[in-house]
Order: C-alpha cells, then structure tokens, then sequence
C-alpha cells in the first residue's frame, strides 16, 4: 500500500484499523485510493473516526465488485422465495391463546430523552489519547470530590516526613504483585509515585487484587521511611440513594443481539415476542404487561453484520448489510405503532468499531427510518423515560475485565456490571479487545447515577441490583454459536425483562415457556 493513501486518511482526521488495512492490501494498489474515497465520504457523512474492514468491504462490493467472491445470495433469496420471510410469519394457531389485539388505552405523550456520547474527534491519536486520560481522571477525582475527599498533589508525597498521613487520587500506570505486597505506580496531572500494599493488609483479596492498570482510585496512605504504605484503597463507587419512578405504570422492554442476518437466528422465538407485543400470546398478566409497555430498547448488535471474525459469511442467512437492516425494519414494523424502540450499535453493526459507537450511517441503515417510532442512538447512551434514566451500552468491554479481574467470568455478566458501577467506567480496560477512539473528552466514565445500567453482547441473561441500580444482561435472539461453544458460554435467547417503570421491578418473560 503506498504512503500518500495512508497520509490521505490521516489528512482527513480519520484512522485506518488492522483490519481495515489487511482488506485494503487484497486490492490492486491503483483501485485503493479510489475505495478510500467513498470511505472517508461515508466517515464523514456519519461522525466516524475509523475505517474498517467492514466499511471497506462494503464499499468494495460496490465500486469494485469483481474483486471480491461472488456471495450465495441468489441461493439465499430462492430459499427465502420458497419458505417465506424469515421473521413476521403468521403466528401457528397452536401458541395463540386468543387472535385479536387488545384494546389499547392511547398513551399519554410519549416522553423519550436519549443524550448520545459522541466522539469529539483529535487530529492527532497521541494527543488524543492524552486528552482521554486527562479527562478520565478529571472526571473521576470530581466524583471523589463529591464524597468529601479532599487529596493532596501526588508531587507533594515526597516531601511528607516519616510518619504523615496523605489522602492522594491517582491513575494506576503500573502493578507489580510481589510475596510481601503490591507496588502500584500512581500519578496524577502533578507528577507519579510508587505505593506499597502490605500483603497483610485488608481488604487485599476484595479490592487490591482487582485493580486494574488506568483505574483511578482514592489511596490512603502513611510515610514508612521512604516508602508510602497504603492503609486504604477507595474506588469512585456508586453512592446509595432513594429511587423514584415514574409517576404512571408503564413498561420499557429491555433486549438486545437479534442478529438479523444470520442462519442462527432464532425466528420461532421472535415469532412469539411480536406476538406477544401484539397481546396475542402469554399469560394473562403477561398480556397485561405488553398492554402497558410503551418502549423497547434494544442495546446493540440489531444485525448479523458482515467481516465481523474469520469465516463469518458460511454462517450468514443475508450476505448484504443493508438487506440484514431491511429484515430488521420488515420485523420492527410489525411491532405496534404506540411502543417507541430505542435502538444502539453493537459490535456487529454497520459502524466503527472504537467506542463510543455512533449509529450506524443511512447508506446501510437507511431502512430503519421508514419506521415513524424509532429512535436512533449511540452506544453507550442515557435514555431518559419518564425520569427514569437507562444507562445503556452494548457491553464489549465485559471481556476484558472478565479477563483481568479475578472472580469475574464472562458467564457471570452481573459481576461485571457490579465491577463497572463501582469503579464509575463501562471500559476501563485500556488496550485489551475492545478498541476505544483517541477523543478530547472520556465518554465512558459514568458520571451519573442511573437508574438502570443495561447491556448486551454476551447472550446470556441475568438481572441483579447494586446500590439501588437495576443491572441488566439481555439474552439475545440466536443460538449457541462455534465460537462461545470454544469460549464455554451457553446463551439464555428468548427472554426479555419488562422494567416496571413506576416500581422500577423487573418481570422476566420468557418466551422458551410461551
């Protein structure tokens, strides 16, 4: 690949990834520059800051199409003419329990905030990177300052004689876990420091073993010597508060991981869920619940996506993005005028990979905004129902901590959630598989407290509660894959959590017992 393609890219304020690179070196180098074009059109045109494998396969398929394989899709569309939609069918008379929909009081004005963490873009990435840790930590040590907590420059514990009492808040750069303890490198916009943890010291098993490089965290800490010891560690923390919900009772469906597009999509469940929004299927306080629900969210992962991991086009039922987004709209269509659907980007979607994610752009999504009740979102994002505020992010990073930190699994997606709220970011794993974009501010820090923290991405379902905030982990809508059979995940599809938004209560509705 020559140079002025890549000086091109970065001239025009935007990132070529690894992968994007390795699907741009399979072209003849005088058709390169000529694909990169309509990329930098597309970025531009849709706020993204990087150009991938996917956003380059795509346009490939369309200014270039001889050089890539012809795709099954003649084949796929014959299957389709034969065995009808893939999703929308008529429901069997065998899982009805009554035909007609049932009466809908009008809704009151639907009220929907949705404040989207865009990426405020860098020329440069190093500076941009800096930016974005400078502003991590800014944020973070307000948050401590809202506890009372008044630390001292990390610059000034030099100085301190023996014996002194210090209260200092820093980033961890470096850990180093030894016999007789931890050494933890800290620093902070005045300069750094190295601290020790005794191996005797409490709470170590709980807290000090689960920090993790570029947490920021409260120590306190008493000169021995030359040496800082570390009596305490302090994480941000959620503070406990009374909750409030809205004033009416009224439901918000919570779901993510259709994966439209793929041949392990689970349509008879789908089938079911449409059914059951409809008020045709269900118990009868089932029925009830899908009589008062006026939104569906949906966190992420909307479409199969294509180029998202090796050998992904022989598990795909629709080889062509935008047809995966027209499937999604033919079945959201279906879904009762009065439900407004809160929709954000997944890693399978048509977008950037880098968080935070902006939606997808109109070239492949445009399908979507034939439906007048959709709302379009960035991941992560704050959507605010009658006062009550989802946190909602598709939740990538859960595999790196799960990584790093022990006792967290990405079997048991609730600790992470746990971890996240308590250390106040949703990716606090810098360098690991989820990308995060060079930006002037962090818009991964949780900042708020909310009332709802819901995310996707792992398949498997669980709800649980930490200082008054409901977690959420939706299930998805696909069955068990190659690769979480390798990685040991077995998924929980077809169940959905109804959020009570007057109790702020979670009913599970599972849709395998329907």
């Amino acid at each position: 690949m020559s140079k002025e393609v890549i000086k091109h890219i970065y001239s025009n304020g935007l990132f070529l990834t690894a992968d994007g690179y390795s699907v741009l070196q399979q072209i003849p180098e005088e058709r390169q520059l000529e694909v990169i074009n309509h990329a930098i059109k597309i970025c531009k045109s849709a706020g993204i800051l990087f150009i991938d494998s996917f956003i380059i396969g795509n346009i490939i398929k369309e200014v270039a199409p001889e050089l890539v394989l012809p795709p099954a899709k003649e084949k796929i569309k014959k299957k389709i003419e034969e065995e009808g939609p893939l999703v929308g069918k008529e429901i069997s008379p065998e899982i009805r329990e009554e035909k007609a929909l049932p009466e809908v009081t009008p809704p009151k004005p639907r009220i929907v905030k949705i404040e989207n963490k865009v990426v405020e873009a860098t020329v440069h990435p190093l500076d941009g990177y800096i930016q974005y840790f400078r502003s991590r930590y800014s944020k973070i040590n307000q948050l401590f300052s809202k506890q009372q907590i008044s630390p001292i420059p990390i610059a000034q514990l030099q100085r301190l004689p023996a014996g002194e009492v210090a209260t200092i808040v820093g980033l961890i750069r470096e850990k180093r876990e030894r016999k007789s303890g931890i050494f933890l490198e800290v620093e902070d916009l005045s300069g750094s420091e190295t601290l020790f943890i005794p191996e005797s010291r409490e709470p170590r098993v709980d807290q000090m073993v689960s920090l993790l490089i570029e947490d920021i965290v409260c120590a306190f800490t008493v000169k021995k010597g030359n040496i800082n010891v570390v009596t305490e560690i302090s994480f941000p923390e959620i503070p406990f508060r009374k909750v409030s919900g809205a004033e009416e009772e009224i439901y918000a469906i919570l779901t993510s991981d259709f994966h439209f597009g793929s041949k392990s999509q689970l349509h008879e469940l789908l089938n079911k869920f449409l059914a059951w929004l409809r008020g045709e299927i269900g118990t009868s306080e089932q029925r009830k619940i899908a009589k008062k629900t006026r939104y569906l969210l949906i966190a992420g992962d909307l479409v199969e996506g294509i180029g998202v991991y090796p050998g992904q086009l022989q598990d795909l039922e629709i080889v062509n993005v935008r047809e995966q987004y027209e499937c999604a709209a033919t079945f959201l269509k279906q879904i009762p005028d009065y439900i407004d659907i809160i929709v954000s980007p997944g890693n399978h979607d048509a977008t950037q990979q880098a968080l935070p994610q902006p939606f997808p752009p109109e070239k492949f999504s445009g399908p979507l905004k034939e439906l007048k009740n959709i709302h379009f979102a960035s991941n992560p994002c704050v959507v605010d129902l009658h006062g009550v505020k989802i946190l909602m992010f598709h939740g990538q990073s859960i595999e790196d901590i799960a990584q790093k930190v022990p006792g967290i699994q990405i079997t048991t997606p609730i600790k992470a959630l746990e971890f996240m709220v308590r250390i106040r970011h949703l990716a606090p794993v810098y360098g690991g598989k989820t990308p995060i974009a060079p930006q002037k501010s962090d818009p991964l820090v949780i900042d708020i407290v909310p009332h709802v923290l819901h995310v996707g991405h792992t398949h498997i379902y669980d709800v649980g509660k930490y200082r008054n905030i409901l977690l959420v982990s939706s299930g998805a809508w696909q069955e068990q894959t190659e690769y979480q059979i390798k990685q040991g995940i077995v998924p929980t599809p077809g169940i959905v959590a109804a959020l009570n938004l007057k109790t702020l209560e979670i009913v599970n509705i599972d849709f395998n017992l329907m």
